[in-house]
């Protein structure tokens, strides 16, 4: 088994990666940007322009490397994540070589994020796992052969934290500003001036117009324990899911369970029948619904518990990346 991604120990790729040594496959990880940035010439100004810019030169020697290393190995399943950018030169040759080889983009993202070479390599790959079912007909519409529903998950092993009745705030979010993310903020601070509230993540303090919410920004995103130890202690965390992941869930949705914390979520369509509201979860669909549910949290603690409780016993039973991973074998009929 090959991971076509980057080690970014709390990314995606990584989590798979963990997942497929803990249940003992053999498996190669090709680091992207650890190649790529060998590849890159003229020191920093090379660097900040293979951010902005595509330089083929660079990602073809990148490329390159990934083909030898493919060759060498004759996986069995080749999974490419997100954006990370194998050419359709590169797939090409290797369905030429590698005959057995199945080859499965994981896309994790909104259809917003798409970039050319992926949609340019559709065609190539055996199937595309995306996290929204939503998407399914439209990747197969656009030339994917086949498409089917992977949603993404909770990683226990970076995001477990002690269960606890002693809480260091009220309210907390983390994750980078969004206008819909500072109103849905703005509304707690004006309903609960009260409750101790914090939020993490990148640009509030630089984009925020709300003063009240100001002194309530850390102005730094968590990561790993940490975050996972925030998401344990605050009675509830408001996860704002991304206007453009509607109708499926991001990331955050998984990771609050996973550590025993108690989530306050927007709406997720495709989530609702399986973490279902008030039994794992609490939806909010307005700012009636908001206010209505975070003093829910407060006048019924007991209740609260329940439903943390109940998450992660969830996340641990059926929503992990060691079940999402042999979805995938399953689906390519290795196991």
């Amino acid at each position: 088994m090959y991971f076509f991604g980057g080690d970014d120990t709390f990314g995606l790729c990584p989590s798979y990666v963990r997942s497929a040594k803990k249940l003992n496959y053999d498996i190669e990880l090709f680091d992207f940007d650890r190649e790529f940035a060998q590849n890159v010439r003229y020191g920093k100004f090379g660097k900040i322009l293979s951010t902005y810019l595509t330089v083929d030169a660079w990602i073809h020697k990148t490329n390159r490397k990934f083909i030898v290393r493919a060759m060498k190995t004759q996986p069995d399943l080749i999974l490419v994540f997100t954006n990370y950018h194998i050419t359709s030169g590169a797939l090409l040759f290797l369905r030429s070589v590698l005959p057995k080889t199945k080859f499965i983009l994981v896309w994790p993202d909104s259809l917003a994020n798409i970039k050319q070479h992926v949609l340019t390599s559709a065609p190539l790959y055996d199937a595309v796992a995306t996290l929204s079912s939503n998407s399914i007909s439209h990747f197969e519409n656009i030339g994917f052969k086949k498409a089917f529903w992977l949603p993404l998950a909770g990683d226990p092993s970076i995001h477990s934290a002690t269960s606890t009745e002693e809480f260091d705030y009220d309210v907390s979010f983390v994750g980078g500003w969004r206008p819909e993310r500072e109103a849905a903020m703005a509304t707690i601070v004006k309903n609960f001036p009260e409750k101790k509230i914090v939020i993490h993540g990148a640009d509030w303090k630089r984009f925020c117009k709300d003063k009240n919410l100001l002194s309530l920004c850390s102005g730094r995103w968590l990561f790993g324990q940490e975050m996972a130890n925030c998401f344990s202690r605050s009675r509830v965390n408001v996860n704002v899911i991304d206007d453009t992941n509607y109708p499926a869930a991001n990331m955050r949705f998984f990771e609050i369970p996973t550590a025993g914390g108690l989530e306050l979520v927007s709406a997720c369509p495709e989530m609702e029948n399986i973490f279902k509201n008030r039994i794992e979860v609490l939806y909010f669909t307005d700012e009636k619904s908001l206010i209505e549910n975070i003093q829910f949290v407060f006048d019924n603690p007991g209740e609260a518990k329940r439903i943390r409780t109940q998450a992660k016993e969830l996340i641990n039973r059926e929503h992990n990346y060691d079940l999402r991973l042999q979805s995938i074998l399953k689906y390519c009929e290795l196991i």
